[in-house]
């Protein structure tokens, strides 16, 4: 995997200064074959025709086409203009929408609206067309259809449709492996819509798809990490757009160095970016940096912070974040953070004080639980201090864990009760 220059602006993985290959796939309709009847259809796309678009006939088709991928094409004029709907081999419904169009674009109003219930005509055709489907997100859309999106899964496939107050289906695609690319994108491109990593690279192809890389080819990899340098307070800031079910770690490799070293733990990803806070200085001044899957086994990852379970609730009073606090911990070690990414680590006192400067991040995570992820420059190198937090009620105290990494290795673990105060 390709890195990035970190005294450069340019993000992404990749050298800096070179240029970047963006791959974009969809569904773009091919010239119609022929004028067509239902009768020349199989029966399970009639069917599904019928429920989908209520009332269609023969003077309602406009054109046939089969694929040499095995998808069909049915290219209909019906209320509001032309619709394309697509089908598997097996005659299976996968897609739907206008063929003037990107795919799955909702012409949305000033309405975003979650309705109290469905219209009776919306309900009918979801319990014919889609009846196992468990709906797990419902908005109303203000556009001239006064339609729904209706979101939610079929037999473990993500499913989304929207439909007309009238009862037509204006959209549908179906994701059978869930990783964010429809199954006739992937049929169409040769991949394979049970296999959510086609090219086994480690990246979902949905990722690989709005991320510039190629589901179907392993050496064209998405770009998921976005750098800048805050020349402030001399930190790299590193942006990792996560997803869910895959654990990730940074790795940094030295100037004149062809050896990758990791940066601290693997954190499990859940589907939104993840920022990571280390210094611009010595060891990593120039350095190559890269976001890297884990692979194999447990890795131990703590998951990544979910704002729908975030901190700060009453019994606990979470700081939002440590800018101007101290925490003291076991051995009378305190961390001092002066800034939302940078700190000193303070030992002793008076002619014996040691100060060592550090960046951080600082995540809450679960109800009164939190994370700092410290990164110091070394003589040797750097090394990374992990630690997972848990508050007690007034929030200004509670206990840890540690994790002590030395060049990506885990040199120490320990655990203890902390403080945090304003600094004085």
């Amino acid at each position: 995997m390709r890195g990035t220059r970190t005294g450069c602006t340019a993000p992404g993985l990749g050298w800096c200064g070179a240029g970047f290959l963006f791959i974009f796939f969809a569904i773009f309709p091919q010239a119609p074959a022929k004028a067509a009847s239902l009768e020349d259809l199989p029966d399970a796309v009639v069917v599904v025709l019928g429920e989908a678009a209520t009332g269609i006939g023969d003077d309602d088709l406009i054109a046939i086409v089969e694929e040499p991928s095995g998808l069909l094409r049915v290219w209909c004029e019906l209320i509001g203009g032309e619709r394309e709907f697509v089908f598997g081999p097996a005659g299976d419904f996968l897609w739907a929408g206008s063929p003037d169009g990107p795919a799955l674009v909702v012409n949305k109003g000033g309405g975003d609206e979650r309705p109290d219930e469905l219209p009776q005509a919306v309900v009918d055709v979801l319990g014919r067309l889609l009846p196992e489907l468990e709906i797990q997100g419902v908005r109303e859309i203000e556009d001239i259809w006064d339609s729904f999106e209706i979101t939610g899964d079929v037999e473990g496939a993500s499913v989304r449709v929207v439909i007309a107050f009238g009862g037509w289906v204006l959209e549908f695609e179906i994701d059978r492996d869930r990783d964010g690319l429809g199954d006739a994108v992937e049929i169409e491109n040769g991949w394979d819509p049970l296999d959510s990593d086609s090219d086994d690279d480690m990246f979902p192809d949905g990722v690989e798809q709005e991320r510039g890389g190629n589901p179907g080819d392993a050496s064209v990899t998405p770009r998921v990490l976005d750098i800048r340098y805050d020349a402030e307070s001399k930190v790299i800031v590193a942006t990792v757009e996560t997803f869910e079910g895959c654990d990730f770690f940074l790795e940094a490799q030295g100037v004149g160095s062809d050896v990758w070293v990791r940066i601290g733990e693997a954190v499990r990803g859940n589907g939104l970016p993840q920022e990571f806070a280390i210094p611009g200085d010595g060891f990593f001044e120039g350095a190559l940096l890269r976001a890297t899957i884990a692979t194999g086994g447990s890795t131990g990852a703590e998951d990544t912070p979910d704002p729908a379970n975030s901190v700060g609730e009453p019994d606990c009073s979470v700081p939002a974040d440590l800018v101007g606090r101290q925490m003291v911990v076991t051995g009378g070690k305190r961390l001092h953070f002066k800034t939302a990414t940078r700190g000193e680590l303070v030992e002793g006192s008076g002619g014996d004080m040691l100060i060592t400067p550090f960046a951080y991040t600082f995540d809450k995570r679960g109800k009164c639980e939190a994370r700092v992820t410290l990164t110091f420059n070394t003589v040797r190198g750097f090394e990374t201090t992990v630690y997972r937090l848990t508050f007690r009620e007034d929030g200004s105290a509670g206990a840890f864990i540690a994790n002590e990494f030395e060049q990506g290795e885990l040199e120490d673990a320990f655990h203890g009760n902390f403080t945090i105060t304003m600094n004085p």
